[in-house]
């Protein structure tokens, strides 16, 4: 799969390697049969904007995304590669249709609507599944460099 990644805001080269390299790793795992590309918006913002997420990603069109990453996750190579595969997995549920926005406080996963406000953060089954998934993913970068 082809993932095209513009990453703005970075002011570590390596961390732009991590970035990149965590997210078409996790990509190709989450998705290995897609054949069409994926394009990524990623964003470095100021931790204050994006407070209390420490990243965060939104589906712009079908195949596009914009992803803000917290500006001091950058410097953490571990966990900026376990925030990074974090939200791929939540593109991979926006692709294949699992998780829907349909308001600013309201989700639907797999048919069921969520409302944001009743439901705890860690009880959504969509982080659940994110939480899951992100350290396997991440790993595999993370050995890779030795971090």
């Amino acid at each position: 799969m082809e993932v095209d990644i513009q990453i703005t805001g970075i002011l570590d080269e390596f961390a732009g390697h991590i970035i990149n390299e965590t997210m078409i790793h996790s990509m190709n795992t989450l998705m290995p049969k897609r054949q069409k590309p994926i394009y990524v918006e990623v964003e470095i913002a100021l931790d204050d904007d994006i407070s209390p997420a420490k990243a965060l990603v939104h589906q712009e069109d079908e195949d596009s995304f914009f992803m803000s990453i917290a500006d001091s996750v950058c410097d953490d190579f571990d966990e900026l590669a376990y925030c990074v595969s974090h939200e791929c997995v939540h593109i991979k549920q926006y692709l294949r249709g699992e998780v829907k926005d349909l308001a600013v406080d309201k989700k639907k996963w797999k048919g069921e609507l969520y409302n944001l406000k009743e439901v705890n953060y860690a009880d959504l089954p969509w982080e659940q599944e994110a939480n899951l998934l992100e350290m396997p993913l991440a790993n595999h970068v993370i050995k890779k460099w030795g971090l």
